[in-house]
């Protein structure tokens, strides 16, 4: 403005409003490889960036999920909260931001939007039933496994705030991707709101119940307890016998 402070347009309020915006990025794609690097190559202009994803909260009362200009419905899932955890680990964000920012990260794990853009989709019966259910929702593998991760960054933040309650309830929230780990196979695999598998399952099926990929990958997407991945193979030997059979086997997709 005339006085040399930051401004933004905010499509959420459709006006001018104080301080720094940032937008067009797909936080599925990116959190766990270009803000990993910005923070190596960028970290000066990080803290803005973050300050500016932030923005949105303030103003629309929704952490972004996708945006490009306004916010889209594309690819599923909060993965900004990952990327509010690493800032977070690596003191790139100060204390009063990241109390905002933990606001906005609870709205979203706890209350489902009415805009599509905005938070968790299958939210409700996430916290219901501890897994999204396929006969309700595309992607359901996917979007479970990303709430698990999402509520174990939760955690994290809560641990740095001194927030020992909510540490301790988004810690056991953060176990949640075990409830859709069939044992009999060994992948995680979509189940119906009645608790049962899906049934006609294909390991090398692609889409669907999973997200740009099949069970093979997908099964492998709990990078936050892999102990705890380890422990429903049978064993950290099984979980390394699982992987050599996902390099060995034949890259088919239906």
């Amino acid at each position: 403005d005339e006085k040399g402070n930051p401004i933004h347009y905010s499509p959420s309020a459709d006006k001018i409003l104080p301080g720094v915006r940032y937008t067009d990025n797909g936080f599925w794609d990116t959190y766990r490889t270009n803000y990993p690097f910005y923070a190596i190559v960028a970290k000066d202009i990080l803290p803005e960036i973050i300050e500016g994803y932030i923005q949105d909260y303030i103003d629309g009362g929704w952490l972004p999920r996708w945006t490009a200009g306004d916010a889209q419905n594309c690819m599923p899932s909060t993965a900004i909260d990952a990327v509010i955890a690493d800032v977070a680990t690596r003191n790139l964000i100060s204390k009063d931001l990241l109390e905002t920012a933990f606001k906005g990260m609870e709205h979203h794990a706890n209350k489902s939007s009415t805009v599509p853009a905005y938070g968790r989709e299958g939210c409700e019966e996430y916290l219901e039933l501890g897994y999204v259910p396929y006969d309700k929702y595309r992607e359901s593998v996917n979007l479970t496994l990303d709430f698990a991760y999402g509520d174990y960054c939760i955690a994290v933040i809560a641990k740095a705030l001194d927030e020992k309650e909510i540490y301790e309830e988004y810690s056991a929230r953060a176990k949640r991707y075990e409830k859709l780990f069939d044992a009999e196979t060994g992948f995680m695999r979509a189940r119906l709101s009645s608790g049962e598998f899906k049934g006609d399952f294909d390991p090398a099926s692609w889409g669907g119940d999973y997200t740009e990929a099949s069970a093979w990958q997908t099964t492998f997407s709990v990078p936050h307890d892999l102990c705890g991945l380890a422990g429903l193979m049978g064993g950290e030997d099984k979980l390394l016998s699982k992987l050599d059979e996902l390099f060995a086997t034949e890259p088919v997709y239906r």
